[in-house]
């Protein structure tokens, strides 16, 4: 292992030059939503190169996999499943490079159980999308059940994001940013303590690199 480590330890070696070296390679996805869309880009991506699509082998986890050291994952016992021209189709859709959401409530038609993280991951992202009643998406509506429940602490406020496993730190930090920096819309029909809660975190640098 050690000697198969040092042949590929330089940074230049793309991707498709390292599977080209290899006679099968297996793609450990994630289940979170942005994973599953990287998923779909990659996929889509070697389409075209039938040389790698034959070697190429998905294993989807129940967890992330950064979490786990290295010698314990190598434990794990999951379902490989070969990468099929079913998976190229629903790849190919690209509805999640679409300037606007309805290709993406239409794939929610289709069957995409080929791939079967997609949908609750393309569900997941929709729910991101501005409610028409208070023009927030869930993880914003989460950071101020949060305020109103444990405080106004950013960094404890961030942990509200972590749920739903949509944005990384720094996202969640800027969405929380903004939380703070707006006109609170009148729909929202917030209880003065809660008004009062969030704009004591507007002078709390959260690391989003702007000023109050």
């Amino acid at each position: 292992m050690s000697r198969l480590a040092g042949r590929f330890r330089h940074s230049d070696i793309g991707f498709f030059e390292l599977c080209k070296k290899f006679d099968s390679v297996e793609v450990w996805v994630d289940p979170q939503p942005n994973d599953q869309l990287v998923l779909a880009w990659l996929l889509d991506l070697l389409r075209p190169y039938r040389e790698i699509i034959t070697k190429l082998s998905l294993v989807h986890t129940d967890d992330a996999i950064a979490k786990y050291r290295p010698e314990s994952v190598r434990k794990w016992k999951l379902p490989v499943f070969k990468v099929a021209d079913s998976h190229l189709t629903v790849a190919s859709r690209h509805a999640w490079r679409a300037p606007t959401p309805e290709s993406c409530f239409d794939l929610l038609t289709k069957d995409l159980t080929i791939l079967p993280r997609l949908r609750p991951a393309i569900v997941t992202m929709l729910q991101e999308l501005p409610d028409l009643k208070t023009g927030l998406g869930e993880n914003e509506m989460g950071m101020l059940g949060w305020i109103e429940d444990e405080g106004t602490e950013p960094r404890e406020v961030l942990h509200a994001a972590e749920f739903r496993e949509v944005y990384d730190e720094r996202e969640a930090d800027e969405l929380l940013y903004a939380l703070g920096n707006c006109k609170l819309p009148q729909s929202l029909n917030l209880a003065r303590s809660r008004s009062t809660r969030m704009r004591r975190i507007v002078p709390i640098n959260t690391g989003a690199g702007a000023s109050p």
